[in-house]
C-alpha cells in the first residue's frame, strides 16, 4: 500500500473536503489493510534534555530558546509502517507549499531514535504526501553526524 499511486488513490476516494474525515478514514483503512502499517497518531514529545541531546549530537538547533522556560517540541506521526527493516514515517501533508514538512518529518525522526531504544536515524525514511505529491527522504542525509 505504500506505492504513491495507491496512495493518492486512497485519498481521492476518503477526502470529502473536511480533513479530519480523510485522517479517520484513511487511517482505519490503512490499519485494517496494509500489513506494513503498525501505528497511526504516534505522539511525539520532546523534553528539554532530549532536545539539548539532539542539538548536540547533531550540532544543529531544533528549537530556539524564549525565555528561561524549558524548550519542548510536540506533534504526532500519521502513519508509521516498517518495510524492508526499515521504519518509515509517513505524514499527510494538504499545506505542504507552505508548511516545512522535510524540517517537520526530521525532527520526528529524531523523536524516534531517541524515544525507541536501539533505533537509529540510518533505519528511518521519512514520507510526506497530499492529493497532488509523494516525497521520500533519508533524514539521515540531512545531518552531518
Amino acid at each position: 500500500m505504500s506505492d504513491p499511486s495507491k496512495i493518492r488513490e486512497l485519498i481521492s476516494t476518503c477526502y470529502s473536503g473536511d480533513i479530519s474525515l480523510y485522517a479517520d478514514a484513511s487511517q482505519r483503512f490503512m490499519l485494517a489493510n496494509d500489513s506494513v502499517t503498525i501505528a497511526v497518531e504516534i505522539p511525539i514529545w520532546l523534553t528539554e534534555f532530549d532536545i539539548a541531546e539532539l542539538e548536540d549530537r547533531y550540532a544543529i538547533e531544533l528549537a530556539a530558546r524564549t525565555g528561561e522556560g524549558p524548550r519542548t517540541i510536540t506533534g504526532h506521526i500519521d502513519f508509521l509502517q516498517v518495510r524492508n527493516g526499515a521504519v518509515h514515517i509517513l505524514d499527510y501533508k494538504p499545506d505542504a507549499r507552505t508548511n516545512k514538512p522535510i524540517a517537520q518529518l526530521a525532527i520526528y525522526a529524531l523523536a524516534l531514535t531517541r524515544l525507541v531504544p536501539g533505533l537509529k536515524l540510518f533505519d528511518i525514511k521519512c514520507a510526506w504526501f497530499n492529493e497532488e505529491e509523494y516525497l521520500e527522504f533519508f533524514p539521515r542525509t540531512l545531518f552531518a553526524r
